[in-house]
């Protein structure tokens, strides 16, 4: 399985983040970006946003896939899940 490209400027994930950011009048700490690649989570750091990373194992159906988890992390993600299982977690994160 192929994810997002490497290059940034040839994934439009930025300009949906960055859409959403203008059409809504929103500031990147008011975004969670929940990603499961790279990608994301440097997009959403750039805007300033809370990083959430899904490194789910597939293999397994569950925990977290260590090289998912380190390539999450080298990115930033402020949060590594596995999958979306901890709601309350999810909810300390959030401050909901």
């Amino acid at each position: 399985a192929q994810g997002a490209p490497h290059q940034r400027k040839d994934c439009p994930k930025g300009e949906v983040i960055q859409g959403i950011i203008k059409t809504q009048g929103l500031q990147g700490k008011n975004l969670v970006v929940i990603g499961d690649g790279p990608v994301e989570i440097e997009i959403g750091k750039e805007v300033g946003a809370l990083t959430l990373g899904i490194a789910s194992d597939e293999v397994k159906q569950a925990g977290i896939n260590p090289e998912k988890y380190h390539r999450l992390k080298a990115a930033g993600a402020d949060y590594i899940a596995g999958d979306f299982s901890d709601l309350d977690a999810f909810k300390t994160l959030l401050k909901l």
